[in-house]
């Protein structure tokens, strides 16, 4: 049984390599569905009113804000085009979303241009859930810091 270790012998560690016949097409898929996600929140961002801010309801439940806390209010600072206030307002969500734009730009070039696609060699899910889970705590700690 492998289990889950932190530090392990091999290293993570980024490479070009053409797609094969076995290959998953991740940037077909993801890159595609991230764009299509990208531009449906663009066009409800749009046209909802910015009075309009949707309760959250964990923080109604728990009287504290959940991690996501403030996306909403960031989407439309980014619609209006204050990029720094809407970082400041929930970094994560903005960062997750530029790297969702980035991630879809590299996917069309790669697709259309049928170039080499990147992989992550000696990946390990569990330090990705891991990085992930430490991210949304930091981000959390930030807006409840934000508080006081």
């Amino acid at each position: 049984m492998r289990g889950c270790p932190l530090l392990v012998k091999d290293t993570m560690c980024l490479e070009w390599r053409k797609l094969s016949e076995r290959d998953e097409d991740y940037e077909m898929v993801f890159g595609v569905c991230i764009f299509t996600a990208l531009i449906l929140l663009i066009v409800i961002a749009a046209m909802m009113p910015e009075r309009f801010i949707p309760p959250c309801l964990f923080k109604h439940l728990a009287h504290t804000p959940c991690p996501t806390c403030g996306s909403y209010r960031a989407l439309l600072l980014l619609k209006s085009g204050h990029i720094g206030s809407a970082f400041r307002t929930q970094p994560l969500m903005v960062s997750a979303g530029l790297m969702s734009v980035i991630y879809s730009a590299y996917s069309w070039i790669v697709v259309i241009g049928r170039y080499p696609r990147l992989r992550i060699k000696g990946f390990s899910l569990c330090r990705i859930v891991l990085l992930f889970l430490a991210l949304v705590l930091a981000n959390w700690l930030y807006i409840l810091g934000r508080l006081h």
